[in-house]
Order: structure tokens, then sequence, then C-alpha cells
């Protein structure tokens, strides 16, 4: 989960159907559909790495009162 929204790792080159359509995940493509986001595993990685930084920036979430 991520902002209320849960991310689910896929392949490179994984088609996720949507009303007829094929949306397909790449290496530079994250797929959301409603509260799901389809992504490859090194964007899972990048996104938790930018949401520690981030958490480590901000003194209630770094542990710094």
């Amino acid at each position: 989960m991520f902002g209320g929204i849960e991310i689910i790792a896929v392949e490179p080159g994984t088609e996720i159907e949507h009303e007829g359509k094929k949306l397909t995940v790449t290496e530079t493509n994250a797929v959301q559909i409603g509260k799901r986001m389809y992504m490859t595993e090194a964007h899972v990685v990048a996104l938790k790495a930018q949401g520690k930084k981030e958490a480590a920036a901000m003194p209630l979430f770094g542990g710094k009162l």
C-alpha cells in the first residue's frame, strides 16, 4: 500500500485488461486501475526508497522530535 493504492509488482510486458483494452506494464510505464497500481519490481524498489527518503526528511517520521 502506498497512499491508499495497492502496489502490485509484475514482470515488464505484463498486459492488464481494463474495459476491453490491454494496457502494458513496461520499464517506464506503470498501469493504475482504481486503487491498484501495477509496476515492475524496479519501480517498487524505487518507490519504497523515495518514501523512506521523504519520511526521514520529516521530523515526525524521521524520529527527530
